[in-house]
């Protein structure tokens, strides 16, 4: 069944949509703060496209080395003053002597899911050719998008590349559709996107054009790569020099938002370190000298990071100087998200060796550095962490929304508490993280209830950077942190789960790939298949939330989420980026404990409009688009 919708000029662009729509399901109404809006189902929802923002919203307050030194490992130094790892014995970091785990719950019912059978999807580094170059100790990551809009998710991967000095060549991406049966069909050739600019890393979804069909932006060595979605089934390879994505820079995560609030998503992009094959020193591996290996990221230069606005019209205009970035950075994992609740989009970038930084957004102007003084760039020590992924949620349900960053070996995974002061607290002491064995080298993370019991659990992947490891092991498995009474405790699985298989963990990313209202999980490790974890709990109630913006941008990142039982009240916030040169399905995956009943959902919006509303119990998925006091048309028969 077909329709089209007209509606008034928003801000100075006339809306015209057609859509189509599929399934059968209920419109339900209600009043909020912002007025009325309406509530679709998600198989309804495949053709919601178009829907444009208004410009010039209203205003907002401004409120490796294997061992990076910690201080629990001792150290040799360089003839350049930098450090080798001595084993540590990890004393700082197993506090009463010894690691948290526990056996699984019966509740954490975790599956592996095959992606291809017999054409698996592998991320390709190029350490084949043993050139030991830190660039191939990076991986990919991976992309969820609906790109048909048929309301099964698809997954885009990154390629890598091959190196043979001096040449760097780029392999093209890989893109997956979904299927409702929660199958997948390689479709990279008939959507057009064979052709690889750059070595590839980052994968970063996101309608920046906002015609209703996600784009994907690449990141990686020597440049970026911006694939158009043309909403046929095929992507255009957008001419960067035209568009004003200029960047040359080895670019690692990057993430979408509307900084400047003007109604269109820009760009931050995380730059890594100054490496070239004329600038490729020889390192020697720490348990013999004789053996060259990859070289710690203390050996190059910082990159400077990059901040691109959205002109509306299909380019952009770097605004780097005028936003005020931070040098010296040595960025892998970004995060958008208004982190200090005040309607503006921050930023906070997790850098590797070097402090990490919070972006805090000045009136939607410009960015200050406040990483230092917000207690979010150093450990407790003091010290720079080799930081990797990041995530962000209120952990502790107090309504703030707290970060995690998954650090390098021998440090200890960060978890930072936001007090009602705006600052932060470091809490992985308190909330048993010190326990665990610092033997992981950790990457993609993600946060989530995986068992259904109302508080937010977490997973890492994790892989070692270097070829030769002294004092761990380069393929590790995943780890699952299992949160119950403001602690955390690692789940030990039996040793032929595939949650406890060691891998090179990189990439990973949140999907509801099976189509039942929970959250699943998508890894891309390097140079091994991509996998899937389904989730197949049953206890509770499961559903996902799909904001479509209006008066905010259409993915509305910094959007939050109220959920309210009949026994407690949080919030969740639909962030940009995070992870790990991935980008998760943007939706607010919803779970509602059993034994508990949903009265009602709160969505507040970026341009500050606030929608309550509920919804039918046996519904699994939602589309709520923002009212703009000009009203939608409902599906005509």
């Amino acid at each position: 069944m077909h329709g089209s919708r007209e509606s008034r000029a928003i801000g100075s662009r006339p809306v015209t949509t057609k859509f189509s729509w599929r399934g059968g399901l209920g419109v339900a109404e209600s009043q909020g703060v912002a007025g009325r809006l309406i509530v679709a189902g998600r198989l309804g929802v495949a053709g919601l496209f178009g829907l444009a923002a208004l410009v010039g919203l209203g205003g907002c307050n401004s409120h490796r080395e294997e061992s990076a030194a910690p201080a629990n490992s001792a150290t040799t130094a360089d003839p350049d003053g930098s450090t080798n790892e001595t084993p540590s014995t990890g004393a700082a970091n197993t506090s009463s002597g010894s690691s948290t785990s526990t056996i699984p719950p019966a509740r954490w019912q975790l599956h592996e899911h095959a992606l291809l059978v017999g054409n698996p999807v592998v991320y390709r580094s190029g350490r084949e050719s043993e050139q030991r170059t830190i660039l191939e100790s990076l991986g990919g990551g991976v992309g969820v998008l609906d790109f048909d809009r048929d309301g099964s998710a698809d997954l885009w991967f990154a390629g890598g590349g091959t190196i043979d000095a001096p040449r760097i060549a780029g392999l093209p991406s890989r893109l997956l559709r979904g299927t409702a049966g929660g199958d997948s069909i390689d479709v990279s050739r008939s959507a057009g996107i064979e052709r690889a600019l750059h070595y590839s890393h980052g994968v970063a979804v996101h309608d920046y054009d906002q015609d209703g069909f996600a784009d994907v932006l690449v990141t990686g060595y020597g440049g970026l790569q911006l694939w158009r979605n043309q909403g046929d089934g095929s992507f255009q390879a957008i001419d960067m020099e035209r568009c004003g994505l200029t960047d040359t820079l080895w670019s690692t995560s990057a993430a979408w938002g509307d900084f400047n609030r003007d109604g269109w998503p820009d760009l931050y992009v995380a730059h890594y370190v100054n490496w070239s094959f004329s600038n490729h020193p020889p390192c020697a591996a720490a348990h013999d000298a004789r053996q060259r290996e990859i070289c710690s990221p203390r050996k190059f230069e910082a990159l400077r990071d990059a901040c691109y606005l959205n002109q509306g019209d299909g380019t952009f205009r770097e605004a780097t100087d005028d936003w005020g970035l931070a040098p010296d950075g040595k960025g892998l994992g970004v995060l958008v998200a208004d982190i200090n609740d005040d309607q503006c989009l921050d930023v906070y970038v997790a850098n590797d060796t070097t402090p990490n930084f919070l972006l805090v957004n000045q009136d939607g102007g410009r960015f200050v550095e406040d990483g230092g003084l917000s207690g979010v760039a150093l450990d407790d020590q003091g010290i720079p962490n080799g930081s990797m992924g990041v995530a962000t949620a209120d952990l502790d349900r107090n309504g703030r929304l707290d970060l995690w960053v998954a650090n390098y070996q021998a440090e200890t995974f960060a978890l930072y508490r936001q007090t009602p002061g705006g600052t932060f607290l470091y809490s992985s002491p308190m909330y048993g993280l010190k326990r665990i064995e610092p033997i992981y080298v950790g990457f993609g993370t993600v946060i989530n209830d995986i068992d259904r019991d109302g508080d937010d659990d977490i997973l890492v992947t994790n892989g070692h950077v270097l070829d030769f490891p002294a004092s761990a092991t380069r393929d590790q498995p995943t780890l699952a942190l299992e949160a119950s009474e403001r602690s955390f405790t690692r789940l030990d699985w039996p040793e032929e789960h595939p949650v406890a298989r060691a891998r090179s963990g990189r990439g990973l990313a949140l999907v509801d790939r099976d189509g039942d209202g929970d959250a699943d999980f998508v890894f891309s490790p390097s140079d091994q298949p991509a996998w899937t974890l389904e989730n197949q709990e049953t206890a509770g109630r499961c559903l996902t939330i799909d904001p479509i913006g209006t008066v905010s941008p259409r993915s509305p990142i910094g959007a939050s989420l109220t959920i309210t039982t009949d026994q407690a009240s949080w919030m969740q916030t639909l962030s940009g980026g995070g992870s790990y040169l991935s980008t998760s399905e943007s939706c607010f995956f919803v779970v509602i404990p059993e034994g508990q009943r949903l009265e009602s959902l709160a969505l507040r919006w970026p341009s500050g409009g606030t929608q309550e509303f509920t919804i039918p119990s046996d519904s699994r998925h939602w589309t709520i688009i923002e009212d703009n006091e000009v009203g939608y048309a409902r599906p005509s028969e």
